[in-house]
């Protein structure tokens, strides 16, 4: 149900493990490690994505959270989102909105678009929360000024609909055309639907898109 970030460029990096070879991904992480245990936020923060993905080591939620934990102690806003995901989704912990929330507002707070999607999410739909469509649409402002697909997709329908808003398909196409414009089946079939199709869009391969869609059905 959150918008969680690419895997493969977690950490406010642009390190893809599945374009490493067996050699240089064992090769990587036992520097990530070194770093990681000299306290580097980053490299423990990407260590947490390797075994909490299972990539060059055998999936292991613990450890991947112990380490998260560590980087998120720092300031680290992609670990504190990380573990935000983890305690709304019960992955490896108990779940806990209220922990979640405590995650996912520290991100947010340093900018995490993510994490401002996800916040946006649970106040727009009452998920662990009170209900306050208001306030999840702030949340989502934030995040699709700043080019987060989904929210600007949930933009899109709110206003569409005027769930929220006054119904305005002006402000509605604005934003289903910004979500279109990076990949957005959905927002694509509304502009579709409303006569302001323009393209095929390419399949959705944005943060979380295609996790948020399936989540939806």
């Amino acid at each position: 149900m959150t918008y969680t970030g690419m895997v493969y460029a977690a950490c406010g990096g642009s390190l893809v493990f599945d374009d490493m070879s067996p050699q240089e991904l064992a090769a990587h992480l036992q520097k990530l490690l070194n770093l990681a245990e000299k306290g580097d936020d980053d490299a423990q923060c990407r260590l947490g994505v390797a075994y909490f993905e299972g990539h060059g080591v055998d999936r292991d939620y613990a450890k991947g959270l112990a380490w998260f934990k560590k980087s998120a102690a720092q300031g680290n806003a992609e670990a504190q989102f990380r573990l935000g995901e983890a305690y709304f989704e019960g992955q490896g912990v108990e779940p806990s909105y209220g922990e979640a929330m405590m995650w996912l507002q520290k991100s947010a707070e340093q900018g995490n678009i993510e994490a401002q999607g996800t916040i946006g999410l649970m106040y727009f739909r009452g998920i662990g929360v009170r209900q306050d469509v208001g306030y999840g649409l702030a949340w989502f402002k934030k995040a699709a000024e700043k080019g987060f697909m989904p929210a600007q997709y949930e933009l899109g329908l709110a206003y569409d609909s005027g769930t929220g808003v006054e119904k305005d398909l002006k402000q509605a196409i604005f934003w289903y055309k910004k979500a279109a414009d990076q990949g957005s089946l959905r927002a694509q079939r509304r502009l579709d639907a409303l006569g302001e199709g323009e393209k095929d869009p390419v399949e959705d391969t944005s943060a979380g898109q295609k996790k948020q869609e399936n989540n939806k059905k």
